[in-house]
């Protein structure tokens, strides 16, 4: 699902910010405080983005280091407070000129060896899936 798609800089760059039900589902569970939080932080790097002030971007950004097929390399925490974070992909795509972000989960920091357990289990399930769906 989109749900930003805006144009950067003279080149007419895209940026496309994306989510997943499970970021809706767990942001929803959030209290308003903490949504509010969460949509600071994202217009943070947004914005960073679209200055393309790439430094400020990437410290606000920690890679994750997981085997998760040809995704691992955008795979990213953002760390909106001490204890809130949010899982997502960063990638930018200069074949068609624009940038991706895709919000996966937001969580607190005590559930993120569940979160990156559900990540690597749903990756690895749809990758069977896929297999399955050849064979037959």
């Amino acid at each position: 699902m989109i749900i930003a798609d805006q144009l950067l800089s003279e080149e007419q760059e895209e940026l496309v910010i994306e989510y997943t039900e499970d970021f809706q589902k767990d942001l929803n569970s959030f209290s308003l405080k903490e949504q509010k939080r969460v949509n600071t932080k994202l217009e943070q790097i947004t914005k960073a983005i679209e200055s393309n002030n790439f430094a400020y971007l990437f410290r606000k950004i920690q890679k994750v280091r997981l085997t998760l097929n040809e995704y691992t390399s955008s795979l990213y925490i953002l760390k909106v407070s001490l204890d809130l974070k949010v899982l997502l992909f960063y990638e930018d795509d200069p074949i068609f000129n624009r940038k991706i972000i895709t919000l996966l989960r937001v969580y607190h920091s005590k559930n993120m060896e569940r979160v990156l357990q559900g990540l690597v289990e749903s990756f690895y399930q749809d990758k069977l899936c896929n297999i399955q769906d050849n064979e037959e």
